[in-house]
């Protein structure tokens, strides 16, 4: 639901909420790293609890993966009218969000329906999730092509494949220009790819200069 910041303390915030004319509690552990809530600012909320008792029974999140689902549902009417499921959202919570979608009826342009005429529709969700980032990524059957789908902004083209030879590494080749592109949030990505993927190996992230190193060893 919406709501306008009332009032904020040093371990929360009193949302106005514009549904019910009621007060929302916004708790400090359920804020995103790096958005800062402010005086009056108008914001979307999942409600995360209502207690029984105490002055503010309604708890508010924005931190919770459903809040980015049902955030979705609402920019996306296929995603609600089942047409097209999220598989999954490989998420840090105000980094960036990586969000699995597969249509479940013939579609000519998946990403194209969820992403909307001009970018409207995924361009709502990108601004009230700001900072953090949304990709939207096609489901793959292959566990292969779904890890590379899942490492944009490269192309596929920029991407290879290669096993290590004492099989306990999965070895993505990037361009060294984009290397740090890839490496970016410090791993943690990574482990919620293996995770999603359920790889028995670790990614390691090489250059072609690094691959072409290995082999004169």
């Amino acid at each position: 639901m919406e709501g306008i910041i009332q009032e904020i303390n040093p371990q929360y915030c009193l949302v106005g909420l514009l549904d019910h004319k009621k007060i929302g509690y916004w708790e400090k552990s359920e804020w995103l790293p790096d958005d800062t809530p402010q005086l009056g600012q108008s914001r979307r909320f999942l409600v995360k609890e209502v207690k029984k008792a105490g002055p503010w029974p309604i708890i508010l999140t924005r931190r919770e993966e459903k809040f980015l689902r049902q955030l979705l549902e609402i920019e996306i009417p296929e995603i609600a009218q089942k047409k097209i499921t999220i598989q999954a959202i490989l998420r840090l919570p105000g980094k960036i969000s990586k969000v699995v979608v597969r249509s479940l009826e013939p579609l000519p342009n998946l990403l194209g329906v969820c992403i909307g005429k001009e970018g409207k529709r995924i361009q709502n969700v990108v601004q009230e999730m700001s900072p953090e980032k949304i990709e939207l990524v096609e489901w793959q059957e292959s566990k292969d092509k779904m890890l590379i789908k899942l490492l944009v902004p490269l192309s596929e083209k920029e991407i290879s494949i290669l096993q290590s030879p004492n099989h306990k590494n999965k070895i993505v080749v990037v361009p060294t220009q984009k290397k740090s592109l890839v490496l970016a949030y410090e791993g943690k990505l990574f482990r919620l790819i293996e995770n999603y993927l359920n790889l028995p190996v670790r990614i390691q992230i090489r250059t072609p200069e690094e691959i072409n190193q290995i082999g004169k060893r």
